[in-house]
Protein backbone atom coordinates (compact mmCIF):
# COMPACT_ATOMS: atom_id res chain seq x y z
CA UNK A 1 0.00 0.00 0.00
CA UNK A 2 1.23 3.80 -0.53
CA UNK A 3 1.99 5.14 2.68
CA UNK A 4 0.41 8.44 3.16
CA UNK A 5 3.45 10.37 4.27
CA UNK A 6 5.01 9.80 0.79
CA UNK A 7 1.95 9.67 -1.61
CA UNK A 8 4.32 7.72 -4.14
CA UNK A 9 5.55 4.18 -4.24
CA UNK A 10 8.49 3.02 -6.20
CA UNK A 11 8.25 -0.87 -7.33
CA UNK A 12 10.91 -2.81 -9.07
CA UNK A 13 11.60 -6.07 -10.10
CA UNK A 14 15.02 -7.51 -10.17
CA UNK A 15 16.24 -11.30 -11.54
CA UNK A 16 18.92 -12.98 -9.17
CA UNK A 17 21.44 -11.01 -7.23
CA UNK A 18 22.80 -9.53 -10.54
CA UNK A 19 21.66 -6.17 -9.59
CA UNK A 20 22.20 -5.68 -6.07
CA UNK A 21 24.92 -3.35 -6.40
CA UNK A 22 22.97 -0.97 -8.81
CA UNK A 23 19.94 -1.09 -6.59
CA UNK A 24 22.30 0.10 -3.59
CA UNK A 25 23.25 3.27 -5.80
CA UNK A 26 19.62 3.82 -6.82
CA UNK A 27 18.60 3.54 -2.57
CA UNK A 28 21.95 5.81 -2.23
CA UNK A 29 20.04 8.55 -4.38
CA UNK A 30 16.63 7.98 -2.94
CA UNK A 31 17.58 8.79 0.18
CA UNK A 32 19.73 12.14 -1.05
CA UNK A 33 16.92 13.19 -3.35
CA UNK A 34 13.41 11.71 -2.14
CA UNK A 35 13.98 10.69 1.71
CA UNK A 36 10.87 8.88 3.36
CA UNK A 37 9.76 7.73 -0.08
CA UNK A 38 9.38 3.51 -0.39
CA UNK A 39 11.10 1.68 -3.13
CA UNK A 40 9.81 -1.72 -3.22
CA UNK A 41 12.26 -4.66 -4.61
CA UNK A 42 11.24 -7.65 -5.35
CA UNK A 43 13.78 -10.72 -6.51
CA UNK A 44 12.31 -13.49 -8.97
CA UNK A 45 14.66 -15.94 -10.60
CA UNK A 46 15.14 -15.59 -13.97
CA UNK A 47 12.15 -16.85 -16.32
CA UNK A 48 14.89 -18.28 -18.57
CA UNK A 49 14.51 -18.01 -22.37
CA UNK A 50 13.50 -21.19 -25.16
CA UNK A 51 14.52 -22.44 -28.22
CA UNK A 52 12.19 -19.85 -29.79
CA UNK A 53 12.04 -17.23 -27.49
CA UNK A 54 15.08 -15.17 -26.42
CA UNK A 55 15.54 -14.53 -22.32
CA UNK A 56 14.38 -11.10 -22.48
CA UNK A 57 11.32 -11.33 -23.70
CA UNK A 58 10.57 -14.38 -20.86
CA UNK A 59 12.38 -12.04 -18.19
CA UNK A 60 10.31 -9.09 -19.10
CA UNK A 61 7.17 -10.58 -19.34
CA UNK A 62 7.45 -12.18 -15.93
CA UNK A 63 8.03 -8.60 -14.87
CA UNK A 64 5.38 -7.11 -15.91
CA UNK A 65 2.74 -9.68 -14.71
CA UNK A 66 4.34 -8.78 -10.99
CA UNK A 67 3.81 -5.06 -12.33
CA UNK A 68 0.42 -5.91 -12.95
CA UNK A 69 -0.15 -8.00 -10.19
CA UNK A 70 1.18 -4.60 -8.14
CA UNK A 71 -0.91 -2.22 -9.61
CA UNK A 72 -4.23 -4.00 -8.97
CA UNK A 73 -3.06 -4.19 -5.19
CA UNK A 74 -3.16 -0.25 -4.70
CA UNK A 75 -5.92 1.55 -4.16
CA UNK A 76 -7.41 4.23 -6.00
CA UNK A 77 -5.53 7.62 -6.94
CA UNK A 78 -2.03 6.33 -5.67
CA UNK A 79 0.56 7.21 -7.24
CA UNK A 80 3.13 4.54 -8.58
CA UNK A 81 6.39 4.34 -10.60
CA UNK A 82 7.40 1.55 -12.38
CA UNK A 83 10.97 0.90 -12.61
CA UNK A 84 14.06 -0.38 -13.58
CA UNK A 85 16.94 -0.54 -10.54
CA UNK A 86 19.97 1.02 -12.88
CA UNK A 87 18.12 4.29 -12.07
CA UNK A 88 19.86 7.29 -10.07
CA UNK A 89 16.84 9.80 -8.96
CA UNK A 90 18.58 13.24 -9.06
CA UNK A 91 15.59 15.65 -8.22
CA UNK A 92 12.20 15.13 -6.62
CA UNK A 93 9.91 13.16 -9.22
CA UNK A 94 6.40 13.68 -7.55
CA UNK A 95 6.03 16.74 -9.40
CA UNK A 96 5.54 14.72 -12.54
CA UNK A 97 1.56 14.15 -11.03
CA UNK A 98 1.05 17.53 -11.75
CA UNK A 99 -0.65 16.41 -15.01
CA UNK A 100 -3.84 14.82 -14.59
CA UNK A 101 -2.89 11.77 -16.43
CA UNK A 102 -3.25 7.68 -16.05
CA UNK A 103 -0.34 6.56 -17.51
CA UNK A 104 2.77 8.45 -18.13
CA UNK A 105 5.73 6.90 -20.43
CA UNK A 106 9.19 8.29 -21.30
CA UNK A 107 9.85 9.16 -25.06
CA UNK A 108 13.03 9.98 -26.83
CA UNK A 109 14.48 11.03 -29.84
CA UNK A 110 15.57 7.24 -31.34
CA UNK A 111 14.47 4.46 -33.39
CA UNK A 112 12.53 3.03 -30.92
CA UNK A 113 11.02 6.08 -29.64
CA UNK A 114 9.92 5.04 -25.99
CA UNK A 115 11.73 3.77 -23.29
CA UNK A 116 9.79 1.46 -20.65
CA UNK A 117 12.45 1.24 -17.46
CA UNK A 118 10.17 4.28 -15.78
CA UNK A 119 6.27 4.43 -16.17
CA UNK A 120 4.38 6.90 -13.91
CA UNK A 121 1.11 5.09 -12.82
CA UNK A 122 -1.84 7.16 -11.27
CA UNK A 123 -3.84 3.71 -10.12
CA UNK A 124 -7.76 3.92 -11.24
CA UNK A 125 -9.42 1.08 -12.86
CA UNK A 126 -8.48 2.64 -15.92
CA UNK A 127 -4.69 2.39 -15.61
CA UNK A 128 -5.03 -1.14 -13.76
CA UNK A 129 -6.89 -2.51 -16.66
CA UNK A 130 -4.26 -0.64 -18.98
CA UNK A 131 -1.59 -2.74 -17.32
CA UNK A 132 -2.82 -6.14 -17.20
CA UNK A 133 -3.65 -6.17 -20.61
CA UNK A 134 0.22 -4.51 -21.39
CA UNK A 135 0.67 -7.99 -19.42
CA UNK A 136 -1.31 -9.89 -21.81
CA UNK A 137 -0.33 -8.84 -25.13
CA UNK A 138 3.72 -9.65 -23.73
CA UNK A 139 2.15 -13.16 -22.57
CA UNK A 140 0.93 -13.48 -26.25
CA UNK A 141 4.43 -12.76 -27.79
CA UNK A 142 5.45 -15.62 -25.39
CA UNK A 143 3.57 -17.72 -26.65
CA UNK A 144 4.20 -16.85 -30.23
CA UNK A 145 7.13 -18.92 -30.25
CA UNK A 146 9.93 -18.92 -32.83
CA UNK A 147 7.70 -15.91 -34.66
CA UNK A 148 8.66 -13.94 -31.54
CA UNK A 149 11.72 -12.12 -32.42
CA UNK A 150 10.48 -11.10 -35.93
CA UNK A 151 7.01 -9.57 -34.48
CA UNK A 152 9.67 -7.39 -31.61
CA UNK A 153 12.17 -6.68 -33.97
CA UNK A 154 11.03 -2.89 -34.62
CA UNK A 155 10.47 -2.09 -31.07
CA UNK A 156 13.91 -4.86 -29.80
CA UNK A 157 12.18 -5.89 -26.57
CA UNK A 158 9.09 -7.52 -26.12
CA UNK A 159 7.40 -5.34 -23.33
CA UNK A 160 8.35 -2.22 -25.45
CA UNK A 161 6.27 -3.91 -28.62
CA UNK A 162 3.15 -4.85 -26.19
CA UNK A 163 2.93 -1.34 -24.62
CA UNK A 164 2.61 -0.10 -28.05
CA UNK A 165 0.09 -3.04 -29.14
CA UNK A 166 -1.94 -1.99 -25.79
CA UNK A 167 -1.85 1.83 -26.39
CA UNK A 168 -3.38 1.58 -30.03
CA UNK A 169 -6.25 -0.96 -28.65
CA UNK A 170 -6.98 0.78 -25.66
CA UNK A 171 -8.54 3.86 -27.52
CA UNK A 172 -11.75 1.51 -28.22
CA UNK A 173 -12.07 0.94 -24.94
CA UNK A 174 -15.40 2.50 -23.54
CA UNK A 175 -13.19 4.49 -20.48
CA UNK A 176 -9.51 4.50 -21.84
CA UNK A 177 -6.53 5.97 -19.82
CA UNK A 178 -5.28 9.02 -20.51
CA UNK A 179 -1.77 8.31 -21.21
CA UNK A 180 0.77 11.12 -21.73
CA UNK A 181 4.41 11.18 -23.03
CA UNK A 182 7.14 12.61 -21.47
CA UNK A 183 10.17 13.29 -22.34
CA UNK A 184 13.50 10.61 -21.31
CA UNK A 185 16.00 13.61 -21.37
CA UNK A 186 13.92 15.08 -18.16
CA UNK A 187 12.02 11.98 -16.41
CA UNK A 188 14.44 8.41 -17.47
CA UNK A 189 17.45 10.25 -19.42
CA UNK A 190 18.85 6.62 -20.69
CA UNK A 191 21.77 6.41 -23.37
CA UNK A 192 19.84 8.00 -26.50
CA UNK A 193 19.29 11.05 -24.25
CA UNK A 194 22.66 11.33 -22.37
CA UNK A 195 23.50 14.48 -24.94
CA UNK A 196 20.35 16.23 -23.49
CA UNK A 197 20.93 15.41 -20.07
CA UNK A 198 20.54 19.29 -17.94
CA UNK A 199 19.71 20.12 -14.62
CA UNK A 200 16.46 19.35 -15.33
CA UNK A 201 17.05 15.88 -15.30
CA UNK A 202 15.69 14.39 -12.68
CA UNK A 203 16.26 10.06 -13.32
CA UNK A 204 19.37 9.18 -14.63
CA UNK A 205 19.23 5.63 -16.65
CA UNK A 206 22.84 3.87 -16.13
CA UNK A 207 22.76 2.34 -19.39
CA UNK A 208 25.20 1.24 -22.12
CA UNK A 209 28.63 2.58 -21.94
CA UNK A 210 27.75 4.34 -19.09
CA UNK A 211 27.23 1.84 -17.24
CA UNK A 212 30.40 -0.25 -18.18
CA UNK A 213 32.12 2.83 -17.29
CA UNK A 214 30.71 2.79 -13.98
CA UNK A 215 31.09 -0.77 -13.11
CA UNK A 216 34.58 -1.55 -14.94
CA UNK A 217 37.63 -0.23 -15.84
CA UNK A 218 37.02 0.73 -18.92
CA UNK A 219 40.26 3.05 -20.82
CA UNK A 220 39.18 6.44 -20.77
CA UNK A 221 39.27 6.58 -24.51
CA UNK A 222 36.52 4.34 -24.77
CA UNK A 223 34.26 6.11 -23.25
CA UNK A 224 31.72 8.40 -25.44
CA UNK A 225 31.99 12.41 -24.60
CA UNK A 226 28.70 12.40 -23.29
CA UNK A 227 28.90 9.14 -21.03
CA UNK A 228 32.14 10.13 -19.59
CA UNK A 229 30.41 13.39 -18.62
CA UNK A 230 27.93 11.60 -16.51
CA UNK A 231 30.20 9.69 -14.71
CA UNK A 232 31.47 11.94 -11.90
CA UNK A 233 27.26 11.39 -11.17
CA UNK A 234 27.39 7.99 -10.78
CA UNK A 235 30.62 7.71 -8.80
CA UNK A 236 28.44 10.04 -6.07
CA UNK A 237 26.23 7.68 -5.39
CA UNK A 238 28.33 4.87 -4.94
CA UNK A 239 29.35 3.37 -8.74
Amino acid sequence: MVHPETDLILYSVVFGDQYEYMTGCMTNSLKRNMPGVEHVVRKIAPAGGSQFVPAHVTDNNAKLWMWSDFVSSQPDDARVMLCDVDLLILKDVRSVFDDGFDIAYTVRDARVPFNSGVMFIRVNDRSRLFVHEWARASQRIVDMGRRAEFYIKDCVGGNQKAFRDTKRICVEWDDPPYIVPIPCEIWNCEQESYSKFSEETRVLHVKGWLREAALHNVPQHLVPDNCAALLPICREYGY
